[in-house]
């Protein structure tokens, strides 16, 4: 007996939702699968997941989820971290969460009446829909962190034969936070991306910061930034705040430098901004030198030219080292392709691969300028790890 497809695939922020359809597995993945989570560790086709015959009882609908070889796994069980299906796949039952990669964003397998899916849309307001994921963020983040952190650490064993970086733990992003909020910021001034429209195409504050002449970063005179318009409200500055904090555990587990200290941020920006100018200046202009229409092909060869392994990358040569040449100029650009692969926790191989890092380049860098946006106008009320602590 074919099972309805009364089961809705929720995403734990309230944001989308995903209704399952019977005859068939559904893809999970990027673009134009079936169900599109949009996180980089996700690979191209993931997982898929399909209704699975009744149980024993015959009432209780079950779907099978299988992991589709993806680079960074699938998770699933009853707690929201959950443990990695296996090859065979795993079965999940109402109530039972899914997640994959590295994504904090946390499914969870729930039965909703056909005719109560649009009702039950319209009828949640947006102070319910805030309410409900401060209190699953509470339960959730410290297990999702947990697990996550455990993760990294043994793919980094795996791939490079010693112990990970340890991740910075609730208190030290806590510290990190603080220490960002207390710093000049007249340095991100210096370039376009750092503020402006930036800020405005992400940040749900729309202020922008004056210019003024650039003072030196850690120097004892902090000049004070003006605000254009009229000042937000505390509502708005929490509002950002609750987003800011939400995001931060996207941009943490995305990047593999850790970022445990406000020399950490530093160092961790500038790696942003050499990487943005290595994908959409330095690259582009080799592969024209080398008659290359495909930055990969140039990439590839750039990786293969270097003497460091690159971890999760298939690094294959698709350039004869004639080809690129020598000299210090493809030093620099063979340094610069490593950098970016220790960069970002995503693989990077061809020219699609190229343009996603390009975009967690973009993000990541539009988040700090956000993040130092909200600090200038208001002091955050609450950390990701005080609500964390809340929590235990």
């Amino acid at each position: 007996m074919d099972v309805e497809p009364e089961l809705q695939l929720r995403i734990r922020s309230f944001q989308d939702a995903f209704i399952l359809r019977s005859g068939g597995p559904m893809l999970i993945g990027r673009k134009d699968c079936d169900i599109e989570v949009k996180h980089p560790s996700v690979s191209a086709r993931h997982a898929s997941i399909e209704f699975a015959p009744l149980a024993e009882d015959g009432l209780s609908p079950q779907v099978l989820v299988t992991d589709l070889s993806s680079t960074n796994g699938t998770f699933a069980g009853e707690q929201p971290a959950g443990t990695r299906v296996p090859p065979e796949g795993a079965r999940l039952v109402i109530g039972n969460y899914l997640r994959f990669g590295f994504c904090p964003f946390i499914y969870r397998l729930e039965a909703v009446p056909r005719a109560g899916l649009e009702t039950e849309a319209a009828s949640s307001s947006r102070a319910e829909r805030r309410q409900q994921q401060l209190q699953f963020a509470e339960t959730s983040y410290l297990g999702w962190l947990t697990q996550v952190r455990e993760e990294y650490a043994a793919r980094d064993k795996a791939e490079v034969g010693a112990p990970a970086s340890p991740s910075p733990s609730l208190q030290e992003l806590e510290a990190t936070c603080t220490a960002f909020l207390q710093r000049p910021l007249s340095r991100s001034l210096a370039g376009p991306a750092r503020c402006g429209s930036a800020v405005s195409r992400s940040s749900g504050l729309s202020y922008t910061l004056a210019p003024r002449p650039a003072t030196i970063a850690g120097t004892s005179e902090v000049q004070v930034d003006t605000l254009d318009g009229v000042e937000p409200s505390q509502a708005e500055i929490e509002e950002e705040v609750e987003r800011l904090a939400g995001r931060s555990w996207e941009v943490c587990s995305i990047l593999r430098p850790p970022l445990s200290s406000a020399a950490d941020l530093e160092a961790v920006e500038g790696q942003i901004q050499e990487g943005l100018t290595f994908i959409t200046e330095s690259l582009p202009r080799l592969a024209a030198e080398l008659g290359q229409a495909m930055l990969g092909a140039s990439f590839q060869g750039l990786l293969a030219r270097g003497a460091v392994s690159a971890p999760g990358h298939a690094g294959r040569e698709r350039l004869s080292s004639d080809a690129l040449g020598a000299g210090s100029e493809v030093s620099k650009l063979v340094l610069a392709a490593e950098q970016l692969i220790g960069l970002l926790r995503v693989k990077i191989e061809d020219d699609a691969d190229l343009a996603l890092a390009r975009t967690v380049l973009e993000d990541s860098s539009r988040f700090f300028a956000d993040l130092e946006l909200c600090a200038k106008l208001g002091a955050p009320r609450a950390m990701p790890s005080q609500r964390g602590e809340r929590a235990r």
